[in-house]
């Protein structure tokens, strides 16, 4: 089995009873395929596509970083880890200014994947929107 089968799957396993928020009984899986496709689209390497699997893991899961290295490989646990929320417990406000400082100096495979989430993220407000029947999906 390759390394993005493999991510694939275990993303699969640590996610399979989880709903997105703000998601009618949509799969939180559904979020990683398509972020891991969206980098496969445009072709990026395996261990990138294989983050774009497990990038919450770490960050939703009861898993380590060292779990992911162990499990895959440093380089894949290295991309999920730099995407990592590191404080939770803080304002919302607060959470995303300290992130945006966290990501500044991230290579360029890490805002990659940062880009993948969020392009996937904006694709399913878009959905949404429309399904609503709402023209602006600001």
């Amino acid at each position: 089995m390759n390394i993005k089968q493999k991510a694939k799957e275990y993303a699969i396993f640590k996610f399979k009873k989880s709903i997105r928020k703000n998601a009618e009984e949509q799969r939180k899986i559904i979020h990683f395929i398509d972020v891991a496709n969206i980098i496969t689209k445009y072709g990026f390497d395996e261990n990138l596509i294989a983050a774009g699997y497990l990038h919450e893991v770490v960050q939703e899961q009861k898993c380590s970083t060292e779990e992911i290295a162990s499990e895959f490989n440093e380089d894949i646990a290295c991309l999920v880890s730099s995407i990592t929320i590191k404080e939770k417990n803080l304002k919302w406000q607060t959470t995303k200014e300290r992130y945006i400082e966290q990501i500044q100096n991230l290579d360029l495979r890490c805002k990659i994947l940062i880009c993948a989430d969020s392009i996937s993220r904006i694709e399913e407000i878009k959905i949404k929107s429309r399904i609503k029947g709402e023209s602006d999906s600001s």
